[in-house]
């Protein structure tokens, strides 16, 4: 009878042993389910921050208002931001990434907070087994925490250009030109770009000067330049060049 109870006896006492493990144990196994919870937290609020950098990339593509060069700006900061986040953890502070970045900043922020309470109540309950040791690595880990904040990329939004001036009605395009006995070819292009198939100079830019209704062409690397009278008539057209001699075009047909 008595070995009988001697033994029951052991079965309980291994089996409060099984079903209450040491308090030391305990603290690791809820630190460990803190931290794991606090990685979960971070690892979807860095998917959602990704999500939102596509989102915001085909908004710039699809947006009707913004010409080819300036999506292009915008599309080249936002891959930037995008880059900088996946490889250093910078945050973006542009216009259009500010709100996305915000929602990112406050849920990492809760979930630090979390950790950073159940660091706190592992710190205390290893003080109160003496765990003196464990209690300063758990301590050295919170502080860690506290300045892993990822920083915000202070840079300003990219500028937005302009649009190019619209060129005048029927200036784009090939004109045949008569100054004095020289004749050569003009081709105009979107962009202020003009180019000429004679002289030595076969390139240059221009621009609409409304106030003074022409069209001013200066050549590159020269001081001389070209001028043709708004509005264009295409069939026969006058203009003045820094030679002082009439200039008279005409739009080739395509």
């Amino acid at each position: 009878m008595w070995r009988t109870l001697t033994i029951v006896a052991l079965i309980v006492f291994a089996g409060s042993i099984i079903a209450d493990p040491p308090k030391d144990a305990k603290l690791e196994a809820y630190l460990d389910k803190a931290r794991k919870s606090f990685d979960r937290a971070k690892e979807d609020a860095k998917k959602s921050l990704l999500v939102a950098f596509e989102k915001e990339e085909e908004a710039v593509q699809a947006n009707k208002s913004l010409s080819g060069e300036q999506k292009l700006i915008e599309i080249e900061k936002l891959r930037e931001d995008k880059k900088n986040f996946q490889d250093r953890d910078k945050l973006p502070a542009t216009t259009r990434m500010k709100s996305a970045a915000e929602v990112y900043q406050r849920g990492i922020g809760v979930a630090r907070k979390d950790l950073e309470k159940a660091l706190d109540v592992a710190i205390e309950g290893y003080i109160k087994l003496d765990n003196l040791d464990a209690a300063k690595a758990v301590l050295a880990e919170k502080k860690a925490i506290g300045e892993s904040k990822p920083p915000i990329v202070r840079k300003p939004d990219p500028p937005i250009k302009k649009p190019e001036p619209a060129a005048p009605a029927g200036l784009l395009g090939k004109w045949d030109v008569r100054l004095g006995d020289f004749r050569t070819q003009w081709t105009f292009e979107a962009g202020g770009i003009v180019r000429s198939t004679e002289g030595e100079v076969k390139t240059g830019k221009w621009k609409v000067e409304r106030d003074k209704k022409r069209v001013l062409i200066t050549w590159d690397g020269t001081e001389h330049w070209d001028v043709l009278k708004l509005p264009l008539d295409p069939k026969s057209n006058l203009g003045q060049s820094s030679h002082n001699q009439p200039l008279v075009v005409e739009k080739v047909k395509e």
